[in-house]
């Protein structure tokens, strides 16, 4: 039997059991930083209400004082469908809470950090949900953090997901195909920050890449990789392909389209 699971690394807003270490406390507390980043929002909100109709500052300043703020040491996963999704932030509710992955909320910046926090606190008051931006994207484009809808075929089935372009970590969706309880290929698909010029002392532009990989004696090897670089950003739509090369598969497309 072969089965198709998509792993996203990104963020989300899922109801989900937590496993691992958590630290934190509740109420007014401030782990990692995040009361003064979501704080922040608020007052972003508060100075361009038109822009954001169906949200209030209020509302969101009730929710943060409302909501208990946890950090996880170990990374977070939550399963839906074929999907199983690495997360930077999740929110539960009844009672409100944000666990942070310690990680990878300290690898964003705090433009970065204050688009995921909008996004989790619209979770939190029914707004938006798993793949549903229709609010903070706004956010996110006024953040300099661009998000995309994209989609992959190998001819048999559709996965969908979002990606994000952020300017100081890399998001990353893993496809992986298995055969009677085993994995025995791996799609890779990241976006994020890369370098045109190998000289230039920091990134110069934006690149999404895909890689498909076979399982070797002790890790995951790439067989196939296209990659494409935006200059100084990814367009606002775009089309990579891997073609079949036998005995790897069927061809790869990958579309994807800004939403932000």
């Amino acid at each position: 039997m072969k089965q198709l699971i998509l792993i996203i690394v990104m963020l989300g807003s899922f109801n989900v059991a937590l496993a691992g270490k958590e630290v934190g406390n509740g109420g007014a507390s401030n782990p990692l930083g995040f009361l003064d980043i979501a704080l922040s929002v608020v007052a972003d909100i508060d100075a361009e209400p038109a822009k954001y109709p169906e949200i209030t500052a209020g509302l969101l300043q009730g929710l943060i004082y409302t909501t208990k703020v946890l950090v996880s040491e170990d990374p977070l996963f939550v399963d839906y469908g074929l999907i199983h999704q690495q997360v930077v932030a999740i929110n539960y509710q009844n009672p409100n809470r944000i666990i942070l992955h310690r990680l990878s909320w300290l690898a964003l910046s705090e433009s970065e950090k204050k688009a995921i926090s909008f996004h989790e606190l619209l979770g939190l008051a029914g707004i938006e949900s798993t793949g549903d931006y229709h609010v903070s994207s706004r956010y996110f484009a006024s953040n300099n953090f661009d998000l995309f809808d994209c989609w992959l075929s190998d001819n048999t089935k559709i996965n969908e997901f979002t990606l994000s372009d952020p300017k100081n970590s890399w998001s990353k969706a893993y496809l992986d195909t298995i055969v009677n309880g085993v994995i025995v290929e791996r799609v890779f698909v990241a976006m994020g920050p890369g370098m045109l010029e190998p000289s230039a002392p920091t990134s110069d532009s934006s690149y999404i890449q895909i890689n498909r990989m076979t399982k070797g004696a002790t890790d995951w090897e790439n067989v196939q990789t296209t990659t494409f670089f935006g200059d100084p950003k990814l367009p606002r739509r775009f089309q990579l392909e891997l073609d079949k090369t036998p005995p790897y598969g069927n061809p790869l497309t990958l579309h994807c389209q800004a939403i932000n």
